[in-house]
């Protein structure tokens, strides 16, 4: 159902007293990670300067998430199924195909390791975002990190000069929304994620402070980054296992490899290790037939799909030609051509760049071209090789 946004919004949640029109306030809202250089009311972030070291201490949230609900749920299930099986281990009766194969008595207790693990990943994230206080120093040369959740510390040191920027990058999904966390880019190896659990308003001021005590430009638009990288005759060179970028005097070239195949191929040969593992387990009858023997066979197509694709995608790179007013795309499979493409410049009005998916909590990225034409540059990419 649309909603009509003609008229004049006067925000009563603060004495400013601005009034502006409904389309200004909505392209306020959705410009949501630029820098605010207001300090939010009782904001949970202390901030000192001292001998020209900024120091932030930021405390946890403090209060049930998300993380928490999904935690409780998880562990209870996965400890209670694992804590039944050790128990039926050791008190029940063994059948005589158990007696036969006794491996198949520690099998069911070693397939829910991974569960496990899981569950105790998830109830740290939650502990986490809870109750864990982050003192950040930047001091004259070098940048400090310090965590501390419930008497557990751990200290980070790097050289001040190694970072490039600092942003808010989304992280995960709540509501379908993004949140987002703040970090910092690096020129070389992957980001450094604060993990902060505080208000939008409250990392949208700390990313403020931040930038100017590492005394970074301010942030662009995204209106200005489009036209940068769209128009921009002198683009750096760039180069990593990824993405490969050679400037030209009238534009530039680039070949791209997506980082999606390492990961379904191994997360294929679990697939495909499950179902196998499964129907070993009806065919010794030490499982039900039901659902195990429907769940078997599609583990197994699963895995070979999600294997098969994987590898295709290993195999596969784009080399792109963006001279002038045209551009090319040559698609190459094990080094043969499969695939060109030609297009030109007014094909295309902007650049967007979205968030993917994450490996490892990083975030993977999207970048594509849009306009009468779309055009994928690349996919699952780290925000550094994205960026470039």
């Amino acid at each position: 159902m649309g909603v009509a946004l003609n008229r004049k919004i006067e925000c009563p949640a603060c004495p400013c007293g601005d009034v502006s029109d409904g389309e200004t306030w909505l392209g306020q809202m959705r410009d949501s990670t630029e820098p605010l250089a207001i300090k939010p009311e009782r904001c949970g972030i202390e901030e000192s300067y001292h001998q020209g070291e900024y120091r932030w201490l930021i405390s946890g949230s403090k209060r049930p998430n998300f993380f928490w609900v999904f935690a409780l749920f998880w562990n209870g299930i996965a400890w209670s199924m694992s804590g039944l099986m050790v128990y039926g281990m050791f008190v029940g009766t063994p059948t005589q195909d158990v007696k036969d194969n006794p491996w198949l008595l520690w099998a069911m207790p070693l397939f829910m390791l991974p569960f496990l693990a899981i569950g105790i990943g998830v109830l740290y994230a939650a502990l986490a975002t809870s109750f864990q206080q982050i003192t950040l120093a930047v001091g004259l040369r070098d940048i400090t990190i310090t965590k501390n959740l419930l008497g557990w510390k751990r200290t980070k040191s790097f050289p001040k000069s190694e970072i490039c920027d600092a942003l808010l990058a989304s992280t995960y999904q709540k509501n379908d929304q993004p949140v987002y966390g703040i970090q910092l880019m690096r020129r070389a190896g992957k980001a450094i994620s604060l993990g902060i659990s505080r208000p939008h308003r409250e990392k949208r001021w700390f990313l403020h402070q931040l930038r100017k005590a590492l005394s970074l430009e301010s942030v662009e638009s995204a209106a200005e980054k489009d036209a940068a990288l769209v128009s921009s005759p002198s683009m750096p060179a760039y180069e990593s296992s990824l993405l490969t970028v050679t400037p030209r005097i009238d534009g530039f070239t680039f070949t791209s490899k997506s980082s999606l195949g390492a990961v379904l191929l191994v997360m294929g040969v679990g697939f495909f290790v499950m179902g196998v593992v499964f129907a070993v387990m009806i065919f010794r009858e030490a499982m039900p037939r039901f659902p195990f023997a429907l769940v078997s066979p599609v583990g197994m197509v699963i895995g070979l799909v999600m294997f098969g694709y994987g590898w295709v995608s290993k195999k596969t790179t784009h080399h792109f030609a963006l001279l002038g007013d045209q551009a090319s795309v040559e698609t190459k499979r094990s080094g043969e051509t499969v695939k060109t493409r030609h297009f030109t410049r007014s094909d295309f009005a902007k650049v967007d760049m979205r968030q993917s998916g994450e490996v490892n909590g990083q975030s993977r990225y999207t970048v594509t071209l849009k306009g009468k034409k779309v055009l994928k540059l690349c996919s699952f990419m780290p925000h550094d090789e994205a960026e470039a």
